[in-house]
């Protein structure tokens, strides 16, 4: 093998500088390499936190600006459009050809504005299977002409071939499911993972990929089996690839202490990537810690203004901390952005609910009809319904909600909505309707996240022995998920515990936790209350009430000031029950007037008069 390489002057990019990568220039007429060199580049840059490759996500998001396809291939002069666009300094263009049976890899980084050359590199190999190895020496030289220290490029260059793959036909399939993902999803990008660890079974990303794309299916053991094996293969990426990996496969087994741990490592060896920011927010939020998800997620918004999750999840924190002028702004931007999905406008919805601007809820509604996923809408709509008693307009919602997940083959989703609907009607006091809709979750779907979903309903219907089998399902599946473990199999013990002192021991774990979706606080009370002890139960349920909006549209809130009610009687607290009873009642006001739990509270009340 013999470099090949032409001095020119070095204007050497900064860490602030960005670069935009074009699509290759194939000249060969062998289509393996289309898109492939690429994404071996992508990978390969992709370990160095000195460069600052403009990512697919924000290229596309540009592209859209731009008014161009996200089909069309990135050319030479169409990058540096982008790059002027996004204010990055330099576009890298590499380019394939043949010579007899060699081949010769040149990569040029030129000056987004003017064309001048910056830096270039050419590599010859000796074969086509040599072509990988050749592209990854080109890029180790180019990154030092850039900028980057001998050091940073001694410490965080691992060769390309034990970074990805050494099959060319391999890396190909790969990086057509990586294309075949940003355009058309996830299931239709399967079948390309699929055939890459077909062509390489040590493909370290590709399982990671796959691993990824079931966990967000639902499919929770089979991403777990894609995401173990990745792992299990870390040593076969770069640097940056093995955080990504072991992140995903902690937060897999809900190991959240140790997801976060890997994400802060993540993020103070590469401090421009958006993505552990935005995952640490979401991991924050999962342990209730609200300020910290805040603050990570309004970090990544700034490293990535593309992403719309990021625009999702700041404004989801900023709800979480009562700041929702703020989340308004945030979600305004995102639809200036041209954005638009069902979880924006659930978000929307969310703060419309909580200011009591139900045209914006009904005008989403109608945007939802008909659209994938729309069913979340519904969803909420539900949720807002069960929070002011009209179980029968939640209904109605439920139903339709089902229809479109069915509509979508997404039997899990369905089941979802059947066993929130569920849960409600047990908490008010209808147990037989919920246990026949908790029958209907499980009908659609039996998984372990499922008879999680439904557990509870079978533990206010008295039937301890399926809740124990469930929490025996849930140690043996997941023996390191922070929630299971710490929150949810406690509260399912405590509900089944006739003893109510022991039930409020078992919910003393839950503690560092409890604001995650604030259930296990309204269950501590209710335990407080069979105990007889009317003041502590009333700090549990004055605690629910002071979080007002950490899941505003759960029916804890309703529930907890009918708790504080009661609590205040055991108290001898008979003008404050008084006031407790009045506000609950003035919640309640269009409640069906059938619901067991509304007609002892109004008994209640008549009682104290």
């Amino acid at each position: 093998m013999h470099l090949y390489w032409r001095s020119t002057k070095a204007h050497a990019l900064t860490e602030r500088d960005s670069v935009v990568l074009a699509d290759f220039i194939n000249t060969t007429r062998d289509q393996i390499f289309d898109r492939t060199l690429k994404q071996a580049l992508e990978v390969d840059l992709g370990q160095s936190p000195f460069l600052n490759v403009l990512s697919d996500q924000k290229v596309r998001a540009t592209l859209k600006l731009m008014g161009r396809s996200q089909e069309e291939r990135l050319t030479t002069e169409m990058a540096r459009d982008l790059a002027q666009r996004t204010s990055s300094k330099a576009v890298l263009v590499g380019n394939i050809a043949q010579l007899g049976t060699q081949y010769v890899v040149t990569l040029n980084a030129i000056n987004a504005v003017d064309g001048d050359t910056i830096a270039e590199e050419q590599q010859q190999a000796e074969s086509k299977e040599k072509v990988l190895a050749a592209l990854d020496k080109a890029a180790s030289r180019l990154r030092g002409k850039l900028g980057e220290s001998l050091s940073s490029i001694q410490k965080l260059d691992k060769p390309l071939e034990e970074a990805t793959t050494s099959s060319l036909a391999a890396l190909k399939a790969f990086s057509d499911g990586e294309e075949t993902r940003n355009k058309k999803g996830d299931e239709e990008a399967m079948p390309f993972y699929q055939h890459a660890i077909e062509l390489d079974p040590n493909f370290a990303l590709a399982y990671a990929r796959l691993g990824t794309i079931y966990g967000n299916n639902g499919e929770s053991s089979q991403g777990i089996e894609y995401k173990t094996k990745a792992y299990q293969l870390r040593d076969r990426v770069t640097e940056h690839e093995r955080f990504y990996i072991t992140a995903h496969y902690y937060d897999s087994l809900g190991d959240v202490p140790k997801t976060v741990e890997t994400y802060e490592l993540w993020m103070k060896s590469y401090s421009r990537d958006a993505i552990p920011q935005l995952n640490i927010g979401a991991a924050y939020s999962t342990l209730g810690e609200y300020d910290k998800s805040l603050e990570a997620s309004r970090k990544a918004l700034e490293l990535d203004p593309t992403s719309q999750l990021n625009y999702t999840n700041t404004a989801d924190a900023f709800i979480a901390t009562n700041r929702l002028d703020e989340a308004k702004q945030t979600l305004r931007r995102a639809f200036d952005f041209g954005m638009d999905s069902v979880n924006l406008r659930s978000l929307q919805n969310t703060i419309a609910f909580l200011e009591g601007d139900m045209s914006t809820v009904q005008r989403n509604l109608e945007w939802a009809k008909g659209r994938a996923g729309g069913g979340g809408l519904f969803g909420g709509c539900a949720a807002m319904a069960i929070y002011y008693g009209k179980l029968r307009e939640a209904l109605g919602f439920v139903q339709q909600a089902v229809e479109e997940a069915k509509s979508r083959r997404s039997p899990k989703r369905a089941a979802n909505y059947l066993a929130g609907m569920a849960n409600a009607q047990a908490n008010i006091g209808n147990l037989k309707e919920a246990k026949v809709l908790a029958q209907q979750a499980l009908a659609l779907d039996g998984t372990t996240g499922t008879q999680n979903a439904v557990a509870a309903v079978f533990a206010r219907t008295g039937d301890s022995a399926t809740v124990q089998k469930t929490i025996e399902l849930l140690n043996k599946e997941f023996p390191q998920d922070t929630i299971i473990q710490s929150q949810r199999i406690p509260v399912l013990r405590s509900m089944i515990e006739p003893d109510p002192a022991k039930a409020v021991e078992d919910l003393e774990p839950v503690r560092p936790t409890e604001l995650n979706y604030l259930n296990p606080i309204y269950r501590r009370g209710l335990a407080y209350l069979r105990w007889g002890k009317g003041p502590e139960a009333a700090a549990e349920f004055q605690k629910v009430l002071a979080h007002r909006t950490i899941v505003p549209m759960n029916l804890v809130h309703p529930l907890s000031q009918l708790g504080l009610a009661r609590a205040r009687v055991l108290a001898g607290d008979t003008a404050g029950a008084r006031t407790a009873y009045q506000d609950f009642l003035a919640l309640w006001k269009d409640a069906d007037p059938d619901i067991p739990i509304f007609i002892a509270a109004k008994a209640e009340y008549a009682k104290l008069q």
